[in-house]
């Protein structure tokens, strides 16, 4: 999600930059409403399970069988996704990130589907998005589930690229604690790195050792009981990517172990044009800075030309990341805009609304950093919305930070 080499050059012709990706806000491809409520988070005390799930059976094994047809048959049904798609079709205001979590999941990358039929389960409605965002998004895993209720059935599809394979990890942790995270990057990827988001929002980068393919780093628990964030990422060849979100806790040593158990979802308001959702969101970012006693942001609009052009290429040629093929990384973008800056830091994401991608982009040590940058001083974000089939519009947003 984040590049943090500030590369230090002549102030006159370049720009300092750090990056930082949102894959998909996670309720981005949800093809059914869902009201903003309070819900019991379902708990689980370890990432990535090791032990054995039920594979599907009866319709969802006949899905899945229609969805490799389409989507690739190198694509493998994951039973941790499987087990998050069977908790989406049985609470239905449970967010497809917490369906995740609570089932033992982690990765960062992922393309959530919920939709109903009246009769037999079929993909026929979701169709083009399996032949469109989804199959051009590469996914390597995904989970399924059909559950009938009433006259209807309720069907929960869920997609995921999975850039690395981790060791198990606790949810929670005595205050004080270290842990050893360890991994392995899929082909394709290199230079890992993890950073962890505090619960006074400070953000630590640590950089892992790595031999023989697979990376490991200590954490310690040691800033104030609470919620540690944490993010691990690596590079493509479109840039910086985030690969997984884990959320744990801290508790002081002999006290019992609380996890929040109510979670409120924004308002998923839907913005009228991209101006207006580009404008929402400026509005969400200095309110988070007001948080947390830092200036709001001055709007430029030299960096938000910049952004709306890198939100509608990534949204028309297919790619997301902070590379663009045809027009480079950030600061070849600014320094083609003719845009001369000390510090530019972005954020970019796809999501059905800028109050649904703020909340992700809180949730992520690396765009939380962005965000709460005290050096910064001016902020563009640009918009461009789009349709897929019969679903409600995604917005895809490029934040841009910088300092003159």
């Amino acid at each position: 999600m984040t590049v943090d080499k500030r590369q230090r050059r002549s102030r006159s012709r370049n720009t300092i930059s750090r990056h930082t990706v949102l894959l998909i806000a996670i309720t981005s491809l949800a093809l059914t409403a869902h009201a903003a409520s309070a819900r019991q988070l379902p708990e689980r005390y370890e990432y990535h399970p090791r032990e054995a799930l039920r594979p599907p059976s009866g319709p969802s094994a006949q899905l899945a069988i229609q969805i490799k047809k389409v989507i690739g048959k190198n694509a493998v049904l994951d039973r941790t996704l499987t087990e998050a798609a069977e908790r989406l079709t049985r609470n239905r205001n449970l967010t497809a990130r917490d369906a995740m979590r609570a089932s033992g999941a982690s990765d960062a990358f992922a393309l959530p589907i919920r939709y109903r039929v009246r009769q037999e389960p079929t993909i026929s409605p979701v169709m083009h998005v399996l032949k469109t965002e989804v199959r051009n998004a590469h996914v390597s895993h995904f989970g399924v589930a059909v559950r009938a209720e009433n006259d209807a059935i309720h069907i929960a599809l869920l997609f995921v690229r999975r850039g690395a394979w981790l060791g198990r990890l606790p949810t929670h942790f005595e205050l004080g604690q270290r842990y050893v995270v360890d991994g392995r990057l899929t082909e394709g990827l290199i230079n890992p790195r993890l950073l962890v988001a505090t619960p006074n929002a400070g953000v630590m980068e640590l950089q892992p050792r790595t031999a023989h393919g697979v990376f490991w780093t200590h954490i310690s628990f040691n800033s104030g009981p609470g919620r540690y964030i944490i993010e691990v990422q690596a590079n493509d060849r479109f840039g910086t990517q985030v690969l997984n979100l884990m959320e744990v806790y801290a508790s002081k040593p002999g006290a019992p172990r609380q996890v929040p158990i109510v979670r409120l979802r924004p308002p998923e308001s839907l913005p009228a044009t991209p101006e207006v959702a580009a404008s929402r969101a400026v509005r969400l970012v200095n309110r988070s800075r007001k948080v947390h006693h830092l200036p709001p942001l001055r709007l430029s609009n030299a960096l938000t030309d910049a952004a709306t052009s890198h939100a509608e290429d990534m949204a028309t040629e297919g790619y997301f990341g902070h590379e663009s093929p045809s027009r480079g990384g950030l600061a070849e973008r600014l320094r083609r805009a003719n845009i001369r800056m000390s510090l530019a830091l972005e954020n970019i994401a796809i999501g059905l609304s800028p109050d649904t991608v703020h909340a992700d982009l809180l949730r992520s040590p690396s765009h939380l950093r962005n965000i709460l940058d005290p050096s910064v001083t001016h902020i563009g974000i640009g918009a461009y919305r789009r349709t897929i089939g019969e679903s409600r519009p995604i917005f895809t947003f490029s934040q841009i930070f910088g300092r003159y």
